[in-house]
């Protein structure tokens, strides 16, 4: 709350951005729900065989894992899910929430920054999609994530609507 209350000061003093108590992503971020595991998912779904088990995970638990990437790797959506499954005994990790919880926690490293909380900001541009792509949905869309990539050396090709990371798939952070 204490957090919400500065960056509210902050951000609607520059009236740039207006914070809600309840859906920003610093509420998000610290939800009190807990990590479910479906012991076997049903036949209708297109993504999964029935019968697997799978996690789902929590904002928390996966702003831990971001933290882990180091400078010069990243990490793509079904590295994360793997790290997930494997974490938890489980058949696979929920493709949804997990990419809903990346975008949760880019926000949030975001809000830190604005309040100067430089300890809490987690590399969050160091998730990609699983073909390199940038994350639009991320904060700024393509351009923030880009920026920060480009700092460490890596090359994005520009040539398509979404931007891609060039040469991605050696430097994939395996986090078994």
């Amino acid at each position: 709350c204490k957090y919400w209350i500065q960056a509210q000061e902050k951000v609607n003093y520059d009236k740039k951005l207006k914070f809600f108590k309840t859906h920003n992503a610093f509420g998000k971020l610290n939800n009190k729900k807990d990590i479910k595991i479906v012991e076997s998912l049903s036949g209708n779904i297109s993504w999964a065989d029935e019968g697997n088990s799978m996690v789902v995970s929590t904002p928390l638990e996966i702003w831990s894992i971001i933290k882990l990437i180091p400078a010069f790797k990243v990490a793509n959506i079904d590295s994360i899910r793997n790290f997930l499954s494997y974490k938890h005994s489980t058949d696979i990790a929920c493709p949804l929430t997990t990419g809903i919880f990346l975008n949760i926690c880019a926000n949030a490293s975001e809000e830190y920054k604005l309040l100067g909380n430089e300890k809490k900001i987690i590399p969050w541009w160091r998730t990609i999609k699983n073909n390199g792509d940038l994350n639009p949905k991320y904060p700024n869309s393509f351009k923030l994530q880009s920026e920060l990539l480009e700092k460490e050396n890596w090359k994005i090709n520009y040539s398509k609507k979404t931007p891609r990371l060039v040469d991605f798939e050696n430097r994939i952070f395996e986090f078994n």
